[in-house]
């Protein structure tokens, strides 16, 4: 992988020395949410993950599995699955539990294990706050949309005294170099084509070592993953109405087949035919995967661009400038959920073709038949 930039592994190590020793392509990463040295009474490192449910080409887990190897620290990996979701369903609940899963059994071949928990009732106070209250430090993914920002507020504002580190795992280019909002794409690409393509030509270096897992009591009992998932989101309270996508199960096994079925079949098509609403298969559907990081934006990245051809550029165009402008736009702009966020040229357009009269407003059930 490139090497990091030093004037930004200097601005995130400001407090934090340790961060500014890690390997670059993980430091270039990093946002120091809360500064500082480890706890010393720290029982663990703790990563907190939600966006990046794979053990492989994870820099967010490999983060958490570097300082605890470090501060020679057991690692706790813990995953929720509750909140004030405005999305919790049985389609949301059914995916990222099947993602877990997978997730479980990726970190136990490296000799970790993932503590979930599953309330039934999704607002419930969870144990997360009294795992950041035990640990060294909390490392978690970067993601930088809602209500993922609030949350982290709302954590280091109640520990301010122990490290909080939040890693990209999403973006082949990380957020952390964008020290300007992107609002048009053309000039995104031009800015960073040539290194997107030299970062997604390589293999993700693989950590040296893992740390020990955590064997101590986490202070709740984890969901059994291996149980029936049926049974125990039918005891959530959440919206059942909207059920799971029929042959868009979660996890790391389903999306890469999925990709690996398109890269053999969809891929060079894919420049012809992904405009054609009435042919769901001329895309890659691999939106679902990327979004909950059970698939390696790395590896897709790599696999697509050593097959090569028209289709792949314009697959690669859409990964590498739309998806990582739209991550790299939302890190630097505040108020994601209102004009304010949108550039002013936009605004006007708006203005412009905003038409006299209202339009009808059509109900859900109208909408559904």
């Amino acid at each position: 992988m490139p090497s990091a930039d030093p004037r930004l592994i200097s601005a995130a190590a400001a407090d934090c020395k340790w961060v500014s020793d890690l390997q670059p392509s993980l430091a270039e990463r990093i946002v120091v949410l809360s500064p500082g040295e480890p706890r010393p009474r720290g029982e663990f490192v703790l990563y907190w993950a939600h966006h990046a449910l794979r053990a492989h080409d994870n820099p967010a887990l490999e983060t958490a599995a570097a300082l605890a190897n470090r501060w020679k620290l057991p690692l706790l990996v813990y995953q929720g699955l509750g909140g004030r979701h405005r999305y919790n369903s049985d389609r949301h609940h059914r995916f990222i539990l099947e993602s877990a899963r997978d997730f479980a059994k990726a970190l136990e071949s490296v000799g970790l294990r993932l503590h979930f928990h599953l309330p039934e009732d999704p607002v419930a106070p969870g144990p997360l706050r009294a795992l950041v209250a035990r640990s060294a430090a909390t490392v978690s993914e970067l993601y930088p949309v809602p209500p993922f920002p609030a949350w982290y507020e709302r954590h280091t504002a109640a520990h301010p005294d122990g490290p909080w580190l939040l890693v990209d795992a999403s973006c082949i280019l990380p957020m952390p170099l964008s020290n300007k909002r992107p609002t048009r794409a053309y000039l995104f690409r031009k800015a960073y084509e040539s290194e997107q393509r030299e970062r997604a030509s390589a293999v993700w270096p693989a950590p040296e070592a893992w740390p020990a897992a955590f064997e101590g009591d986490a202070g709740f009992e984890p969901f059994d993953l291996a149980g029936s998932l049926d049974q125990a989101i039918a005891r959530c309270r959440i919206d059942h109405s909207l059920p799971p996508v029929a042959g868009t199960p979660g996890g790391t096994d389903a999306g890469y087949r999925r990709w690996t079925d398109f890269l053999a079949d969809g891929l060079g098509k894919y420049h012809r035919l992904r405009n054609d609403a009435t042919l769901p298969h001329g895309v890659s559907r691999m939106s679902p995967y990327l979004h909950y990081g059970c698939v390696s934006p790395f590896r897709i990245a790599r696999e697509a661009l050593e097959q090569g051809g028209s289709g792949a550029e314009k697959f690669l165009d859409e990964l590498l400038t739309w998806r990582e402008l739209s991550h790299h736009f939302c890190h630097l702009s505040d108020s994601l959920e209102s004009l304010d966020a949108i550039p002013d040229w936009a605004v006007r357009t708006l203005q412009e073709h905003r038409p006299a009269e209202p339009g009808r407003t059509y109900d859900w059930e109208t909408l559904l038949r």
